[in-house]
């Protein structure tokens, strides 16, 4: 009972983050379907390969992260893989950051993203980047299959807010 208060007061806090933009900052129509395709194909790859217990889902998830990252290039920011505990398995920034694999986030968004659990629209929430700039968090489930409840973990991409 009390994970479905909390769960309510999350998507009730997500509601108001999203309504919180003004109508210039808000996506086209083809931004949203682009985003859209982009974390949906990232959500069915990344539900392949988290079942494969070694570092080889690592390879092929940061394989489909520079495809990610080469489509829309001016405004990708990061892209990840979390498991159902909110480490991280792949991550844009792994390359830089070696401390980044198997690290459990604990941000807001990350909070917000992990109890989520609509697999086929992506939650968008504006967070605060390095330097303070803005970026929209899309995030989706993992489940660990169409009619499942089993959560498996999520896929996260942000771009940069115009």
């Amino acid at each position: 009972m009390l994970n479905k208060i909390i769960i309510i007061i999350i998507l009730f806090l997500v509601i108001l983050l999203n309504f919180n933009c003004s109508k210039k900052d808000e996506l086209t129509r083809l931004e949203y379907e682009l985003i859209t395709a982009l974390i949906s194909n990232f959500q069915h790859v990344a539900k392949e390969y988290i079942q494969i217990p070694d570092d080889t889902r690592v390879l092929f998830m940061l394989q489909h992260i520079a495809h990610i990252k080469a489509s829309i290039p001016s405004s990708f920011v990061y892209a990840m893989v979390l498991d159902h505990e909110g480490k991280i398995i792949a991550h844009s920034e792994l390359g830089n950051d070696e401390f980044l694999q198997g690290a459990k986030l604990n941000d807001d968004a990350t909070k917000i993203a992990m109890v989520y659990r609509d697999t086929s629209v992506p939650l968008i929430l504006e967070v605060e980047w390095k330097n303070g700039r803005k970026v929209r968090d899309i995030s989706l489930p993992i489940m660990q299959d169409s009619d499942s409840t089993i959560f498996r973990g999520i896929v996260r991409m942000a771009i940069l807010k115009k």
